[in-house]
């Protein structure tokens, strides 16, 4: 057989070979994407809604517009109201309502002047004076509800800002709220919704929550569920401790006492953990069979159901999104299959081709972001670009692929940096990435910044210094030391801290912040 017969011999048989193995996969793909579809859509008409218990609530509003003439049972019913509003104007696309349009319209016209005249009512009554308590924080959040519905615009701005500086006001230099794991959550929680500017102080709210941890715990079921509010989407990792919670749900499906379950409801929906859908569900359930409540714990119940509905409707239309940008198996791949020897060029085209298209959408901003802010990790990302997890994933992992970004592990957390950054030149040669990531640590930056001011400081007068805990201190600074941003030198008995030179530590910080 002469050699181009060999050759055209084994060019039909490549072709055939990768023509059958493209058939297989483009079958299986589209089996596999019509299951994900149909999971999807399966969850989504899953998500009913049981509209009574917003009626329920409705019905023991009084004339004033108050709940019990009480201003956190009445911001609690409003912003359960409020929520339900949001939802119900997304029509049946989302949730199952059990009703028809009309009926859904009345119904968001009828919570609507529910909400104005409980509006109206915690606008008269409201003092900005009184001590901060649960009432301040809650007339804060309802601040922020009223703003979104833009209902007498004015007055509620004012509340909110008035409540915001409250709450800001009663802060202490540690970043605590008078040193109580709850109000400092809650304080946190609130802030975050305000969307006014308060990263400072949510930071350092932050920092020190987590300082007060032992075990992925905080102390008791209820704090440890208001911490997972305040901390979703923050640096640190809760997902141990929404797993955590989960473990501690009674056999009845409540996590003890009705206000516990309807707070964790809510901390549970945030979080896409195994069990965390199921755990929230039976709660859910729980909380339905309670009769004969009070208008507040009525209004809790509501609050849970309001914002179990925003979060699964919001993580379901995640997924869809996920199938909606993999899109159907394309021809082109069995197309690709007959030519045989051509396929070789024609597959690195099509490759080049999805590589030209990378940066399309929000893949471009996600990468913008990470450029901007090295060592970023996905929740904060899911948290300053407003994407949902499951889609962050996906586009960093499109990123990663096209080596655009690279993730690094910390130990605690995977942190993103943009590929051929040049940072490096300011490490001396060590690893930016590791450097970086511990600077990004709120505690270990400022305790950098002192070093800087203060050369040979002692790790107990950095402890004075910065109204931390030794332990804390000796902490941060060994992590510091690990990745060689610190060095020591022994001055007697003491050891004192000083900057590596060889660092260009202010841009490392500028980087970082």
């Amino acid at each position: 057989m002469t050699l181009w017969k060999k050759r055209l011999t084994g060019l039909i048989s490549f072709s055939s070979i990768v023509f059958i193995i493209l058939i297989v996969l483009l079958f299986s793909e589209n089996d596999l994407q019509s299951q994900q579809k149909s999971e999807t859509e399966k969850e989504s008409a899953s998500l009913e809604a049981a509209p009574t218990v917003w009626d329920d609530l409705t019905v023991r509003q009084q004339d004033n517009g108050s709940w019990d003439n009480d201003l956190e049972t009445t911001v609690i019913a409003s912003n359960a109201l409020t929520q339900n509003i949001d939802l119900m104007n997304e029509g049946n696309e989302k949730i199952n309502w059990q009703m028809n349009q009309s009926e859904l319209e009345e119904k968001i016209e009828s919570n609507t002047q529910s909400v104005e005249d409980a509006q109206k009512w915690t606008v008269s009554n409201y003092e900005k004076d009184v001590p901060l308590t649960t009432q301040n924080h809650l007339s804060y959040q309802i601040g922020v509800a009223f703003r979104q519905q833009n209902i007498d615009s004015e007055s509620i701005i004012n509340l909110s800002q008035d409540t915001n500086d409250v709450i800001l006001s009663f802060q202490s230099p540690n970043g605590s709220w008078y040193g109580d794991v709850q109000q400092t959550s809650f304080s946190i929680y609130v802030l975050k919704r305000s969307n006014l500017t308060n990263f400072n102080a949510i930071t350092a709210g932050e920092s020190w929550l987590i300082s007060r941890q032992e075990n992925n715990s905080w102390g008791g079921i209820l704090n440890d569920t208001f911490a997972l509010l305040a901390l979703h989407n923050s640096t640190y990792n809760m997902e141990p401790v929404a797993e955590r919670l989960i473990t501690q749900q009674w056999t009845n499906g409540s996590f003890g006492d009705l206000e516990t379950t309807a707070w964790a409801v809510i901390a549970l929906s945030l979080y896409d953990v195994p069990g965390s859908r199921e755990a929230a569900t039976y709660a859910r359930q729980w909380l339905s069979q309670q009769e004969n409540v009070s208008d507040r714990h009525l209004a809790l119940i509501s609050l849970a159901e309001s914002e179990y509905l925003t979060n699964e409707a919001t993580r379901i239309e995640g997924m869809r999104d996920i199938h909606k940008d993999k899109g159907p198996p394309t021809l082109l791949l069995v197309f690709l299959g007959i030519v045989g020897g051509i396929i070789v060029i024609l597959s690195i085209m099509f490759v080049r081709l999805s590589e030209r298209n990378v940066f399309d959408g929000v893949r471009k901003n996600i990468y913008d972001f990470v450029k901007e802010h090295p060592g970023v990790n996905q929740n904060a990302l899911m948290r300053r670009l407003d994407i949902s997890s499951s889609s962050i994933r996906h586009h960093l992992k499109i990123l990663k692929r096209y080596d655009h970004v690279l993730a690094y592990n910390d130990g605690r957390y995977i942190r993103y940096y943009a590929n051929r950054n040049g940072y490096s030149i300011y490490t001396n040669g060590n690893n930016y990435k590791e450097i970086i990531s511990v600077l990004r640590k709120h505690t270990a930056a400022n305790i950098v910044k002192y070093i800087m001011e203060n050369p040979n400081i002692t790790q107990s007068n950095l402890a004075e210094a910065l109204n931390l805990h030794p332990s804390t201190v000796h902490w941060h600074t060994k992590l510091l030391l690990s990745s060689k941003i610190i060095s020591v030198k022994r001055a007697g008995k003491s050891v004192q801290y000083q900057i590596n030179g060889p660092l260009d530590i202010d841009r490392l910080l500028s980087l970082a912040s």
